[in-house]
């Protein structure tokens, strides 16, 4: 089930001891169809984390590196954007659970463990560029796909047409 499938991403936080703890992760088509966001049908991402266990919190240093299926803006077809990237996340003990901000949470001591799925996807999207296009190819031309791009430079250069409609105008005649 979709518990289950994101229950690989929890971390005992409770038993750790202090010092630097590692671990290793992968998301895939499962991982991206957890958060139904249609933008990102799928991807394969590699995550790396060292978790950082001091005396009342924690550091999470986050390495992902992979790739994002996404829709180009311009042309319609899917692509793989490429991402590589480092976020760090801290987590600090306290009297109640809250989250401070992107990058800062808190919890209770007696919280058994910690679930980074949602920090992993966030960091992901956050890394896509506002306009999602496809690379250029190796020599420069667009990684775009060709047909659609010719159909669509037809339809921005076709000629505009009179943009008067007759039955406007007869009504603008009346009210004259």
């Amino acid at each position: 089930g979709i518990v289950s499938l994101l229950e690989e991403y929890d971390i005992p936080v409770y038993s750790l001891k202090e010092g630097i703890h590692e671990y290793d992760f992968e998301a895939e088509k499962a991982f991206f169809k957890h958060f139904e966001n249609q933008d990102i049908p799928d991807g394969e991402l590699k995550i790396h984390l060292l978790l950082h266990r001091k005396t009342g919190m924690m550091e999470l240093e986050f390495h992902i590196s992979g790739f994002l299926k996404v829709q180009c803006d311009r042309c319609l077809d899917e692509f793989q954007h490429m991402i590589d990237l480092d976020e760090k996340f801290y987590i600090r003990y306290g009297e109640n659970e809250e989250e401070i901000s992107e990058n800062l949470i808190v919890i209770t001591h007696d919280k058994s463990k910690i679930n980074i799925a949602q920090y992993i996807y966030e960091f992901a999207v956050l890394h896509l560029p506002v306009q999602k296009i496809h690379p250029d190819k190796m020599n420069g031309s667009s990684g775009c796909n060709q047909q659609m791009i010719e159909k669509l430079n037809k339809h921005v250069n076709a000629p505009q047409k009179d943009k008067n409609d007759p039955r406007w105008d007869a009504l603008k005649n009346l009210m004259n």
